[in-house]
């Protein structure tokens, strides 16, 4: 469920991350596997990992260098 549709007519401002699988050493195996890859990833709309710094940038609001 969205939240900043429903709290918009409350002034209300809604921002948020939702995280997916993100490419780790900890996660590296699992991801590296065909059967796991495509149960974590099958549904994910870029259909990859994403890096952590992609992460950090959205959070802190700022591109990718």
């Amino acid at each position: 469920m969205a939240s900043a549709p429903y709290l918009a007519p409350f002034n209300i401002r809604v921002n948020s991350v939702h995280l997916g699988a993100i490419e780790t050493p900890m996660t590296k195996d699992l991801l590296s596997d065909p059967a796991d890859h495509k149960s974590l990833l099958g549904t994910t709309p870029i259909g990859r990992a994403v890096q952590h710094q992609e992460v950090s940038a959205v959070v802190l609001f700022r591109g990718l260098r």
